[in-house]
């Protein structure tokens, strides 16, 4: 299989991510993995559940509230999310990225993307789709993507 033409959908919010993967807009999507973004221990967050109990208590004891310990996971979770989109190019897993996450969490996403996952972005969508179903997000993510040849 041409991996150039595979297409990964990443849909999240700060609560968790679903990844998604198809080969051309008519072919059915499959979902490839959930991410957790509550520290749980699932598949995308599991190499950072030890770091994140350290960085917390240290957060802690400087005297930083709530607020700003939901940033710090926040934050954790987006650089989470992109390991898992990292080893997923590195494998030569997909071609093309899109990103659908609430307005926070994407912005986390661009700042923890690599230049190379960056050159794979072909849409985003500023928005919190997490809770819908697959054929509903697949709607809204093949609406915006580019019509160009897969």
């Amino acid at each position: 299989m041409n991996h150039s033409k595979v297409t990964w959908v990443l849909v999240g919010d700060s609560s968790g991510a679903r990844i998604f993967k198809f080969d051309g807009h008519e072919e059915p999507w499959t979902m490839l993995e959930k991410v957790s973004g509550d520290n749980k221990g699932d598949q995308g967050t599991r190499d950072f559940g030890a770091k994140a109990s350290e960085h917390k208590g240290a957060l802690h004891g400087h005297g930083e509230n709530k607020g700003s310990d939901k940033a710090t996971a926040e934050r954790r979770f987006a650089h989470s999310v992109a390991h898992v989109l990292e080893r997923g190019l590195s494998e030569g897993a997909f071609g093309k990225l899109v990103l659908v996450a609430e307005p926070k969490l994407l912005g986390e996403l661009r700042e923890n993307l690599s230049r190379g996952l960056k050159e794979t972005v072909v849409a985003e969508l500023n928005k919190d789709y997490v809770h819908l179903g697959t054929e509903e997000i697949r709607k809204h993510v093949l609406a915006a993507m580019p019509n160009k040849p897969a």
